[in-house]
């Protein structure tokens, strides 16, 4: 797959999936899955009509091109089409911080 070298996603980590139901195969999100332990801290998030996840990465770290983590933790696989009925599980700023260290 080829990004833009403009593109918000061109610094993300790319792994591939295929959607079952369309045979369509997509690429984001790390190589590997992020661990998480018992002591790590979430905050809860219901997104909005036109929200999508890098809306959410700025607003929560100030790094839009860190929506792949929210991805992760939430198992999205269509990240252009948010639930708002869904809530979201976010990583706090410290969690953050030791899963990307």
């Amino acid at each position: 797959m080829q990004i833009r070298r403009d593109s918000r996603f061109v610094r993300t980590p790319l792994y591939t999936y295929v959607d079952t139901e369309t045979s369509v195969e997509y690429f984001w999100g790390l190589p590997q899955r992020l661990e998480f332990t018992d002591d790590d801290e979430f905050v809860v998030h219901y997104p909005k009509q036109t929200e999508q996840l890098h809306h959410i990465a700025a607003h929560y770290y100030g790094n839009s091109f860190l929506w792949w983590v929210i991805a992760q933790v939430n198992d999205v696989v269509r990240p252009w089409s948010l639930s708002t009925d869904v809530p979201l599980r976010i990583p706090s700023k410290t969690t953050l911080a030791r899963l990307l260290a």
